[in-house]
């Protein structure tokens, strides 16, 4: 009963939309009908500017570090890795569809960094894994200004480390579905990569 109201609240601290709040409260604004209608810190730097996106994207990675260092303790001492795996996981769905919003939430992209980011406090490999996906992500970024290029080359690479460290089979199945789930929620920008109509951001 314990470990399943663990796994419960680590969805719901996943769903707290931080960019509609960040949105409602500076532009009075429903970032759900601006943009591409995302909820996520590049909606919000085309409406509010990059220091309200970093702060939107601080607040999600924040949330999905918070659920996977602490939660596991709390709900689940001695569990081991699978515990940790399944609040990480509900995190990320909870982000991606939070009950808050009608399950029309985010890409996953920066909570699943800070998911990675606590889980990485504890196992090194993993925390290596996030950094070197992330040194790609400004790679990827700074050459094709592409944030979601960017976000699926990290999201495959992050998979990718944790098969070359061997980390935790718990471990690898988190990022298999990280990636996964961000895969499919960026489908549409997929198909405008092929297209060439994909938005850059600055230059």
């Amino acid at each position: 009963m314990q470990q399943t109201a663990g796994i419960i609240l680590s969805y719901l601290a996943g769903a707290i939309p931080f960019g509609y709040l960040v949105v409602r409260f500076v532009a009075r604004q429903d970032i759900r009908t601006i943009g591409s209608g995302n909820i996520g810190a590049t909606n919000v730097y085309r409406l509010l500017g990059m220091r309200w996106a970093a702060f939107v994207f601080a607040l999600d990675c924040g949330k999905g570090a918070a659920v996977t260092y602490f939660f596991p303790s709390l709900f689940g001492a001695g569990l081991g890795a699978w515990f940790t795996f399944a609040c990480a996981l509900a995190a990320v769905i909870g982000h991606m569809y939070p009950v808050f919003l009608k399950f029309k939430g985010g890409k996953g992209v920066a909570v699943s960094a800070g998911v990675a980011l606590g889980l990485g406090l504890r196992a090194p490999f993993l925390l290596l894994s996030l950094f070197l996906s992330l040194v790609l992500w400004l790679g990827m970024f700074k050459k094709f200004r592409y944030v979601s290029l960017a976000s699926l080359a990290a999201a495959i690479s992050f998979f990718l480390c944790t098969l070359i460290f061997r980390l935790d089979k718990a471990f690898q199945l988190f990022a298999f579905f990280v990636m996964i789930g961000i895969v499919f929620r960026h489908r549409q920008n997929i198909q405008r990569l092929i297209k060439r109509k994909e938005l850059k951001i600055g230059r």
